[in-house]
């Protein structure tokens, strides 16, 4: 069931994750933990590792991080969030994209064009939207 989820792009919802979590013990729990872990996989390791140049130098650049990653800002948007599932839809049927997360790493250009088809077709506002697509957001990005 959990892979089918995935495979169609759907979200695990709470009371999807609850059925499965229901009669499970400790080990059983973890090891689905893992699964989940595994297939939802949000980050793009091959991505990762081209910032590095290989695995062990990636693996160390991380165990040497100073801890100062809780002392990033975020800007807190008050409202719903259900917008950004809207987006998320918006993206999927568009076909240009077989997951969401690539627009992260598109080009720029493709982002504002993408800004502009979401602003239009969705009430996000400019801030929730350069948020998604992962642009600074400026009251530029509204023109």
């Amino acid at each position: 069931m959990l892979k089918d989820c995935c495979k169609s792009g759907n979200y695990l919802r709470y009371h999807f994750l609850d059925s499965l979590f229901e009669e499970l013990d400790q080990r059983e729990t973890a090891q689905l933990i893992d699964m989940i872990i595994n297939l939802y996989q949000f980050i793009d390791y091959n991505a990762a590792l081209s910032y590095y140049g290989s695995m062990e130098k990636m693996l160390s650049a991380i165990h040497s991080n100073t801890g100062t990653e809780h002392d990033i800002r975020e800007v807190f948007d008050a409202g719903t969030d259900r917008v950004y599932i809207k987006m998320a839809q918006l993206i999927r049927k568009g076909g240009r994209y077989r997951n969401v997360r690539e627009v992260t790493v598109a080009p720029v250009e493709e982002k504002i064009r993408l800004f502009r088809e979401i602003q239009a077709r969705t009430g996000a506002t400019g801030r929730q939207i350069a948020k998604f697509l992962h642009l600074p957001f400026s009251s530029d990005n509204t023109r």
